[in-house]
């Protein structure tokens, strides 16, 4: 009786966490370089399942099974997958603003002196000449300094390259993870390394754009679907919950009953 409220309210919780994650998604529909996050969810009885049977001294798996009743224990979510797929290309006809075609990111100079990737290439140039961010954040070529630009007619190669006035005067570095290596949201369409994804590797010949912009890759209709199907096993699980009240108030009246 007990384990069926115990798997409903993990089930709410799990889908009130699900909730934020695609209203985070929705509310950066608009944001340039931003990449949804899909929530994962695991039937918690199989992830306890694993646990109790894992030899805990050498963390392999015993060779005995467990057995955790037969009513489900609910849903415990899992952390988010991001989802790294290219936002659709805008033209802007800017100079300063770049889109990146497939694997990469810009690497940029934080004030704090900290460095972050972005995919969104929408620059400028300030008053010294230097590209940055619309955040002020100076964007660094290979050589990991950054980027000063004269007055003067600028082109950006598909390479990276950036000519100015007809004359290379510097290369965009654009950076990617090791294969089967993933990064971590940092705020502001930011992305950082984790200590298990490895250092990000230089791009040889990444694939840029002029004058176009990558917008968020989130899918408006399918995150309004997500977030309607999670409300109804919300409601369905609180329903659960209701009725687990009730047959436990039930019971106790019945016990307590003197014939």
């Amino acid at each position: 009786m007990i384990e069926g409220y115990y798997a409903a309210v993990s089930t709410m919780a799990a889908m009130m966490a699900e909730q934020q994650i695609i209203g985070n998604n929705l509310a950066n529909l608009n944001t340039v370089g931003f990449k949804q996050d899909i929530p994962q969810s695991h039937q918690f009885d199989d992830l306890l399942v694993s646990a109790l049977r894992r030899n805990r001294g050498m963390g392999s798996i015993q060779s005995t099974s467990a057995f955790v009743g037969r009513i489900g224990g609910g849903l415990e979510l899992l952390p988010s997958a991001l989802d790294l797929t290219d936002g659709p290309i805008t033209q802007t006809n800017r100079s300063f603003d770049l889109a990146i075609i497939g694997r990469g990111f810009f690497k940029l100079r934080q004030s704090d002196g900290t460095d972050a990737f972005v995919r969104s290439g929408a620059f400028d140039r300030d008053v010294e000449g230097t590209l940055i961010s619309r955040l002020g954040e100076a964007v660094l070529d290979v050589n990991g300094e950054p980027i000063s630009l004269a007055d003067g007619r600028t082109r950006v190669l598909t390479n990276g390259q950036i000519l100015l006035n007809g004359e290379a005067v510097a290369q965009l570095a654009i950076f990617d993870l090791p294969a089967g290596s993933d990064w971590k949201k940092s705020g502001n369409a930011h992305f950082q390394p984790t200590a298990a994804s490895g250092t990000p590797e230089q791009i040889v010949s990444p694939h840029i754009l002029q004058g176009f912009l990558e917008q968020s890759n989130v899918d408006a209709e399918f995150q309004m679907a997500e977030m309607l199907s999670a409300l109804r096993v919300y409601e369905a699980a609180q329903s659960l919950v209701q009725m687990e009240d009730e047959t436990i108030a039930s019971a106790i009246r019945e016990v307590g009953r003197v014939q």
